[in-house]
């Protein structure tokens, strides 16, 4: 049993060495900045931005009358029928901001998502040409840590920004 461990063992050290030994050339892409960085991704923002602008405003409208209320209930001083009027309409506030807030939120996600899909292989075909002219053998993305030298995310970025 222990000889066919040690078997076992050696013969995975021989693959993943002769493996080390066939990759030449490894590049990294920061998958977070391209998306962050790139002319598409800034058109995506800017386009969202719009398309939720009223939606935004809205919300902003609402915390600014929240706030207007509450410092109205900490210096002014009222009668306990009205502090209760006020809270109660506070309340409405809150729960009208929250309700607008999710699913504003949601829909925002959702559109994000869509635009970023498209985004995304365009990225990708970008990355296999980068790959290809370059001659790398593995290009890999979402590492804890790699050196600056094999980060290829600038030159993706300068091919996305020239389609």
């Amino acid at each position: 049993m222990l000889q066919k461990a040690s078997v076992a063992l050696l013969l995975m050290a021989t693959a993943s060495a002769s493996w080390a030994d066939a990759v030449q050339k490894i590049g990294f892409m920061d998958a977070e900045r391209v998306y962050r960085e790139s002319k598409d991704a800034q058109q995506i923002n800017n386009k969202l931005q719009k398309e939720f602008s009223s939606q935004f405003e809205q919300l902003q409208r609402l915390e600014v009358q929240g706030f207007e209320l509450q410092k109205k209930m900490l210096t002014v001083r009222m009668s306990e029928q009205e502090r209760q009027r006020q809270q109660a309409k506070m309340a409405s506030l809150n729960k009208q901001y929250l309700e607008l807030k999710r699913t504003t939120d949601e829909e925002y996600q959702l559109r994000r998502n869509e635009e970023f899909a498209s985004m995304q292989i365009k990225a990708n075909k970008a990355l296999v040409e980068l790959a290809k002219q370059g001659n790398y053998d593995v290009i890999v993305k979402d590492v804890v840590y790699v050196r600056s030298e094999f980060d290829i995310t600038d030159q993706l970025i300068q091919i996305l920004n020239r389609r």
